[in-house]
């Protein structure tokens, strides 16, 4: 019957009709934070959308200014940064400010959620000494190894050798973690750099002169003292 009345079908996905209930994937966008404890020489800490409360960002924005994240809004309050809870998983016993912000942002709305996580086991600074890394969402434990320690993405698949260059989604495994790795490109330009390299020993090998015997080391006169002797013996 549709096809009879010539009408076009969409989806919801395609019509702009998407529910919004259920999980949302996150916005990759990070938004600068004015809170005290974000402050830096160089610059205002970014996090994602999820390190902050939804109105803040849409007031911030209207304003045109920049808002305070969940875990800075919790330290500059005296009654809610002297809230204690235990981590699920050190079992320390620490003060809210100490918690991630997404813990932070759940106890500003009012969420009465059992498990918390502080600050150091959802968001770990990379293991590999002198790095600062940190992951930019909370991290499972299908993300740690069995030590529980946490590698960065640049040390867990270390880029190209050569030109530094990232490594791209399909290049990214279990069985070749820590594995040092080459791009294609770089691989294509050695393979040419190499073959250009035998072409010119070969070319080189030619143009060189053939040996003639005076090249060749000089032999001893005479025949040799055990020929002589040999001549020498009386039949």
């Amino acid at each position: 019957m549709l096809m009879q009345q010539n009408k076009e079908i969409h989806c919801k996905q395609c019509a702009g009709d998407v529910s919004t209930k259920g999980r949302q994937p996150v916005d990759e966008q990070k938004h600068r934070c004015c809170g005290q404890f974000c402050s830096q020489t160089e610059q205002q800490l970014t996090w994602s959308e999820l390190h902050f409360l939804p109105e803040d960002l849409v007031h911030a924005e209207a304003r045109q200014e920049t808002a305070r994240c969940a875990r800075c809004k919790v330290r500059e309050d005296s009654q809610l940064s002297s809230l204690e809870f235990e981590c699920d998983k050190c079992h320390k016993h620490m003060e809210l400010g100490n918690f991630s912000a997404i813990v932070c942002r759940q106890v500003l709305q009012g969420e009465r959620r059992s498990k918390k996580r502080c600050y150091e086991c959802q968001y770990p600074q990379c293991c590999v000494v002198g790095c600062t890394s940190r992951p930019d969402v909370a991290i499972s434990p299908n993300h740690v190894d069995l030590n529980g320690k946490w590698y960065c993405h640049d040390h867990r698949y270390p880029p190209c050798r050569v030109c530094r260059k990232p490594r791209p989604a399909s290049q990214i495994g279990g069985k070749i973690r820590f594995k040092q790795w080459i791009c294609g490109t770089c691989t294509e330009a050695g393979t040419e750099r190499e073959e250009l390299r035998l072409v010119e020993s070969f070319l080189d090998s030619a143009r060189e002169p053939p040996k003639t015997d005076a090249a060749l080391p000089e032999q001893p006169c005479g025949p040799p003292a055990a020929k002589a002797a040999h001549r020498q013996c009386p039949l």
